[in-house]
């Protein structure tokens, strides 16, 4: 049952998703109303304990301005993304992360919607497709600032228990947990800035909380600040999976046996000054973010 609450109503894109449904679980606890918009295809096992307390509606049902000023939403959090794993179809790529926010941004013009805050990728726009996709959605979001408040998240690499199976750590885990021989890695160079999810969750409350402060468009980068490279964090998966699985963990780590990716940045690291400057900062260290995530993963298989 939906409870009554003084707050702001939010919609949620992406609730059913890995960030969406830890942002769903924090919405929830500070007793925001929340209405869901999802697809016809969403796999809701992440939230089927949540789904008495919230609305949920399948987009292309029902009418998103009927849902806007039915539920009065004041603020929507885009959470919804297709990375594009796999997919050579780019149109799919940019139905969700362009078309499916465009479209909502263009009914909430005519509702009680304030404030629409958009998550984001840090990587960089020619990178693939998904990260020109989502490039090109934070110019619309520039378009509509003056009706709308907008807020752009940037987010590094999340991660973290319920990570979706086809993400590159849960990939990882698997082929090691199932006993594959060897695993083809690039040098692993590479350095990237790594934050557990609950840390991208609290500061994406925070946002919430201090809309009133910011500029009509406002950009922020979510990380810990800090990068290591690809090839320490997976050897510290690798290390946990030893110390936690049961029995004997014997896959290669074949770093160097594929080439990275063209283009690919050899470091990426979130500037947190500016959240910083509203009292957050991350607090899952590295090595019990990964305890967590391994143990959540052991603990998944064997209940299948």
């Amino acid at each position: 049952m939906v409870k009554k609450s003084n707050r702001q109503s939010v919609l949620l894109t992406g609730a059913s998703g890995f960030l969406g449904s830890y942002i769903l679980e924090a919405l929830l606890d500070a007793d925001y109303p929340v209405v869901v918009l999802k697809r016809d295809v969403s796999d809701l096992w992440r939230i089927k304990h949540l789904l008495k307390r919230v609305k949920v509606y399948t987009y292309g049902l029902f009418s998103v301005n009927t849902i806007l000023k039915k539920h009065n939403i004041g603020i929507i959090i885009h959470a919804a993304t297709n990375y594009g794993r796999g997919l050579d179809n780019y149109h799919e790529i940019v139905d969700t992360n362009v078309m499916l926010p465009l479209k909502i941004l263009e009914v909430a013009r005519d509702t009680p919607v304030k404030a629409f805050i958009n998550i984001d990728t840090l990587l960089p726009a020619y990178l693939s497709a998904y990260s020109l996709s989502k490039s090109q959605f934070v110019e619309w979001m520039r378009f509509f600032s003056p009706g709308i408040q907008m807020v752009n998240l940037k987010i590094e690499h999340f991660y973290g228990p319920r990570d979706d199976q086809r993400k590159f750590i849960v990939r990882i885990l698997s082929k090691i947990c199932r006993g594959c021989s060897s695993i083809a890695l690039t040098k692993g160079t590479q350095k990237r800035d790594f934050i557990f999810v609950t840390d991208v969750v609290d500061a994406v409350m925070l946002v919430l909380k201090n809309l009133q402060k910011f500029n009509k468009f406002s950009e922020f980068q979510i990380g810990t600040g800090r990068s290591i490279p690809i090839r320490d964090f997976v050897s510290l998966l690798y290390d946990a999976v030893k110390k936690y699985k049961k029995g004997e963990v014997k896959t290669k780590l074949d770093f160097g046996a594929v080439a990275c990716r063209k283009g690919e940045p050899k470091e990426i690291k979130a500037d947190i000054s500016l959240l910083g400057k509203l009292g957050w900062k991350p607090r899952m260290t590295l090595s019990e973010g990964i305890r967590k995530t391994v143990i959540w993963y052991l603990n998944s298989t064997t209940k299948e």
